[in-house]
Formats: structure tokens, sequence, C-alpha cells
């Protein structure tokens, strides 16, 4: 018989992380999102190298008009990006995934709030 409630070591400390997670609060999206980039348990620093990559700005920067496209540059750094985003996911062991999505999530928040800021000045 096995119990599925039983953790060893590891779990408990990725349920610790998790449940803290949860329970923070945060002033602004981007004191979120450093929270998690700073305390994320990642698996090496190639990881931690690989998420900045993946939240970097595309260069030059996407345009907030409404009717502008993409360059082709452009699309090239921003399909780079999504892929090197799945490839962590994929890769990424158990107790470090729920910190990806969430870095992933806070850096959404962080990207509308900035345009919520420059609309407002």
């Amino acid at each position: 018989q096995v119990n599925l409630n039983s953790t060893n070591g590891a779990d408990s400390h990725y349920d610790s992380g998790v449940e803290e997670m949860e329970q923070r609060n945060f002033k602004t999206p981007p004191e979120e999102l450093e929270y998690f980039l700073q305390n994320c348990p990642y698996d090496s620093e190639r990881q931690r190298s690989d998420v900045s990559y993946v939240l970097s700005s595309i260069e030059p920067p996407l345009s907030t008009m409404q009717n502008s496209r993409p360059t082709p540059e452009q699309l090239k750094q921003l399909n780079d990006r999504r892929n090197k985003k799945a490839e962590l996911l994929a890769t990424a062991s158990l107790g470090v995934r729920p910190w990806l999505k969430n870095i992933w999530k806070a850096s959404k928040k962080v990207g509308a709030w900035e345009r919520e800021e420059e609309k407002t000045k």
C-alpha cells in the first residue's frame, strides 16, 4: 500500500515554496516580478540566464501603435523567446515550474502596468 500523503524533503520544500508564493502581497507588478526572479530556486545558472533572456526586450521595441506590424527581425526575436520559454518549462524541475509560471504571469502584469502608466503621463 502506498501512502500518498507522505513527503520527502524535496517535496516539502516545494510545497512550502508554493504556499509562500500564494501568500505574498505586492504593491506593484514590478515588485512582484522582482520577488519571483530573486527567489526562484533555479535548477542552474543557465536556467536563470535563459529566464532573463525570455524577459528581455526586443530591439527595436515593438510600437504600441495599433496598426503597426512587427518587422521580420522583431518577429524572429519574439519567436526565439517564445521557443526558449517553452523549452524552459519543458525542462524545469517540478519545484521550479510554478515559479516560472508566476514569473511569466508577473511579467505580463508589468507590461500592462507600464502601458497604463504611459497613458497617465
